[in-house]
Parts: C-alpha cells; sequence; structure tokens
C-alpha cells in the first residue's frame, strides 16, 4: 500500500513585476527547500486572484484555478496565515534590513548564516531568502496593494534592486 504523502496548503500573496497574486501554495517539501531547488524553474499556486498593480490596466482582476509562474519572476511571496509560519524550517540567525524591489521596500528580519557579511546576504546560493517580522511598503502607488504587516516572507534574490542592514539597537 502506498503512503499518502501530507503537503502543506499555504495561504499566500506574490508579488511579481506587475501583478499581486493572492492564492494557495503546496510546495513538495519545505518551502524553503522548494523553492531553492534550481532544477525547478516554475511554482504553481492554485484558486489564486490575480490584480494588476498598475492602476491603468484594463484588466482588472482574473480568478484562476490555477497558473505557474516563472520563479525568476516573484519578488515577494508572503505567507499571511500565522500559524503556518511555525511550519517552515529557517536559521536562527537573522539581521534587521530593507530591501528595495520595484515597487515595493520590504523591512525584516532576514534570516541568513551567522557568518554572512552584511555586503553578502543575498548569496548566489539560494535564490529565495525568509524574512521575519515584515513589513512590505509601496514606492509607489499601485492598484492592488499587498498586506502589510506579514508574519514572514520568501524574497526573491533576483528582483531585489538593493538594500541597506539597519543598525542594531543600543
Amino acid at each position: 500500500m502506498l503512503e499518502q504523502i501530507q503537503v502543506t496548503v499555504f495561504q499566500v500573496e506574490v508579488i511579481l513585476p506587475d501583478y499581486l497574486l493572492r492564492a494557495n501554495f503546496a510546495p513538495l517539501g519545505q518551502m524553503t527547500t522548494y523553492l531553492n531547488d534550481r532544477t525547478r524553474g516554475n511554482v504553481r499556486f492554485t484558486d489564486l486572484e490575480l490584480a494588476p498593480l498598475a492602476a491603468n490596466r484594463q484588466v482588472k482582476v482574473i480568478n484562476q484555478p490555477s497558473v505557474t509562474i516563472d520563479k525568476s519572476q516573484i519578488e515577494i511571496v508572503s505567507l499571511t496565515n500565522p500559524e503556518q509560519v511555525s511550519e517552515i524550517q529557517i536559521l536562527q540567525s537573522k539581521r534587521q534590513a530593507v530591501f528595495y524591489t520595484s515597487h515595493f521596500a520590504v523591512q525584516g528580519q532576514i534570516h541568513v548564516n551567522a557568518d554572512s557579511r552584511n555586503e553578502d546576504l543575498l548569496d548566489d546560493t539560494r535564490d529565495f531568502f525568509p524574512m521575519t517580522e515584515v513589513s512590505i511598503f509601496p514606492l509607489r502607488a499601485v492598484a492592488s496593494a499587498p498586506v502589510r504587516r506579514v508574519p514572514m516572507v520568501m524574497l526573491g534574490r533576483v528582483r531585489v534592486q538593493l538594500y541597506h542592514v539597519l543598525a542594531a539597537p543600543g
């Protein structure tokens, strides 16, 4: 008899360069491992609502049962359900930082190796980095705004334009 694999379905918001996606995401295995698997170029999301970021788009909101997205287009995957965050394995070492994408500033605790230099927080060994205690701020007017405060995001390294580490309090 074959064993059923348990797959956790996460409620997420996904920020792409031109769209905001609210959907379900069911990674096969740990989320950080799945998103950083370089043999997998695409990610599937289900039960979704897709809205343009720009107000001047002719299409307003699209509902679809499923879409596949090129991972290199993903800026941010926000986990909106706090109870689900504890299921994700992350490094304990963290730094307070702000990351900038084309439309958003993302402030929070990035979880990295303890010996990572501030200049190399987004090394090329991974494409997605977990951040906790996150605030997301629009940098320009958007038609569809993501949830502003979320417990965790997976930050897409290739879409980060610049970042800075905040000074430790004290």
